[in-house]
């Protein structure tokens, strides 16, 4: 990446995003790869503020800041009042946050070029070809020996059920589930999701017939993928943050279409053999014939979490701490009844306590919300932008935070700053031509 971009914050934000389409966890030389990335973007930042070159835009500059430091404020405040977790453990906890949040600090104020950030989509690109390449190898083959290997060198996947597990399951008209590099059907799902509006971003950009062509056909193959993860929740998030942006385009009318479909797809579903089309369809009953969650499994959770926490005022308005759903998932696996704590909100009502709760939402999607309209001028773009947060919104409402949310802030910031970027050449472009 370096010879190919010739720019040190390309290269570490290229190694970021990309790591996500592995296996997450994985230490290189004993360390963590956040370790050594912060060590590089410190020292890199430390070099860029000595130059007189400036960041094109102060101000976003500084809501990336705020944001940061309202996330970690609000943090500290849950270690200092929470009940069960230790405050020395949720800082440690808080430290590794820290670690992925410089990641949009550094993004802001390191890549000042659109064409840093082209770089970065070929990067995403090549791994997302490669990636769907070998899932359409392990879903004809039966066979994943990647994640046989990956699981056999580290006991960091113990007890969840990875390794070849998904190869086999049956899923209505698919015969097995695809996870790409990551070793798991819903990391996969999740990243390509996100993946998937970043490609739709790069459509809106490109002014070339072929470039249109080409993102849009990508567009398509990443949607393909998703459904061969065989994932209801990040499939119907992703189609929800894609009618919101139709909408935004078109208007009332695209809502009346819609009516007319989902009434003749509904109609059609009842006939229907197939399970995981009609689960699909029909998301909120219950399917035995489909592994993974169901509604009522869910509904369990919410009322489990809730009853865990309503001990004492204290836990019920602030929770047990950041940290506790990984305590409990190591020491009891995913049982009965938080299962695989499958959805963001169950997962913020146990750590966080109910007031705890709306608080780390409004800072996290209000706050990304606030970012776009506030820096994104185009309509299309921010139309598109906050289409994205409701997908993300969706997914996560239903799958839980382990599977993407931290890229998905990432690569908000990611386009955030793009669209900058290039608007600021534009004016810069405009201001020449007016002196002349």
């Amino acid at each position: 990446m370096f010879v190919y971009s010739r720019s040190i914050p390309v290269v570490l934000v290229s190694i970021y995003i990309s790591s996500w389409f592995f296996p997450l966890g994985l230490l290189v030389f004993g360390f963590g790869l956040p370790s050594y990335l912060i060590v590089g973007e410190i020292l890199y930042m430390i070099y860029l503020s000595k130059g007189s070159e400036r960041s094109s835009n102060s101000q976003l500059l500084h809501d990336t800041t705020k944001y940061m430091l309202y996330l970690i404020a609000f943090f500290i405040v849950i270690a200092l009042f929470s009940t069960e977790i230790p405050f020395l453990y949720q800082l440690d906890s808080l430290k590794r946050y820290v670690y992925y949040l410089f990641n949009i600090l550094f993004i802001v104020y390191s890549l000042r070029k659109s064409e840093e950030f082209q770089k970065i989509v070929h990067l995403i690109l090549f791994i997302l070809i490669m990636s769907g390449i070998y899932s359409a190898y392990t879903y004809i083959t039966k066979d994943n020996p990647y994640a046989l290997a990956i699981v056999s060198m580290t006991d960091i996947f113990d007890e969840t059920g990875l390794d070849n597990s998904y190869i086999d399951e049956q899923r209505g008209f698919m015969t097995g589930r695809i996870s790409g590099f990551t070793v798991h059907p819903l990391m996969y799902g999740g990243v390509l999701a996100l993946s998937l509006f970043l490609l739709l971003y790069v459509f809106i950009q490109n002014n070339h017939l072929k470039g249109k062509i080409f993102y849009a056909s990508m567009v398509l193959v990443t949607l393909i993928l998703i459904v061969f993860t065989g994932s209801r929740s990040i499939l119907i998030g992703t189609l929800t943050g894609l009618f919101v942006y139709v909408y935004k385009l078109f208007g009332n009318k695209v809502i009346v279409y819609s009516v007319i479909l989902f009434s003749i797809i509904s109609i059609g579903g009842l006939a229907i053999e197939d399970e995981f089309i009609k689960s699909t369809i029909f998301f909120w009953e219950d399917n035995s014939e489909i592994k993974g969650s169901s509604t009522e499994m869910r509904t369990n959770q919410i009322e489990a979490a809730y009853d865990r926490i309503s001990d004492n005022a204290v836990s019920l308005a602030f929770g047990l701490g950041e940290g506790w759903v990984a305590q409990y998932s190591q020491k009891n696996g995913c049982i009965p009844p938080f299962m695989g704590f499958e959805s963001i909100f169950i997962i913020a009502i146990l750590q966080y306590g109910i007031l705890g709760t709306l608080a780390y939402l409004f800072l996290l999607f209000g706050g990304l919300y606030k970012t776009v309209v506030r820096y994104v001028t185009s309509s299309k773009k921010q139309y598109l932008l906050v289409s994205y947060l409701i997908a993300g919104f969706v997914i996560y409402s239903f799958t839980g935070e382990a599977y993407g949310l931290r890229l998905y802030i990432i690569l908000a910031f990611f386009m955030i700053k793009w669209y900058e970027s290039a608007n600021y050449k534009e004016q810069q472009v405009v201001k020449k031509e007016l002196v002349k």
